[in-house]
């Protein structure tokens, strides 16, 4: 069976033409996708779920 992964990225420089986005298997600790995502005042701390895998049926 494979590990469910989603994609994430920053909204703010999605909407800005810049994606900032990474996939991630899952467990992952929000920190590390706040630091690699620079989730933060200056780029913009609002994120979102673009895509995702390996769920069995079950939505995200």
């Amino acid at each position: 069976m494979e590990t469910p992964k989603i994609y994430v990225v920053n909204l703010n420089s999605y909407n800005n033409g810049r994606t900032r986005g990474k996939w991630y298997e899952l467990p992952v600790d929000f920190s590390r996708i706040k630091s690699d995502l620079l989730l933060d005042i200056e780029h913009g701390e609002e994120y979102a779920i673009h895509d995702f895998e390996n769920f069995y049926g079950y939505k995200v």
